[in-house]
């Protein structure tokens, strides 16, 4: 088994080896058609992106120079919901 740097040395290991916190994301739509003619039809969507509205925290900071070495400064964005509107013919 290798022996542990010495104190204020860097060790071996590899770049990027932080695990950050999980991710978790539903995303949903919900649409409706309606008929105007034989060959045309009016479509309604709704669409949700986040719809739990649960944080996804971003990674921490992995800068070993960094004074905010481990910290987590932000996440991913709120819920946000869009409509949408399509006539085919």
């Amino acid at each position: 088994m290798p022996s542990p740097p010495h104190d204020y040395v860097f060790g071996n290991s590899s770049v990027g080896n932080v695990d950050g916190p999980g991710y978790f994301n539903i995303d949903s739509a919900l649409s409706k058609r309606n008929r105007l003619t034989e060959s045309s039809y009016l479509e309604f969507r709704w669409e949700m992106f986040n719809a739990l509205n649960r944080s996804n925290l971003n990674n921490p900071v992995q800068n070993v120079n960094d004074v905010n070495l481990g910290e987590i400064f932000g996440s991913s964005p709120a819920r946000r919901m869009q409509f949408g509107l399509k006539i085919i013919f």
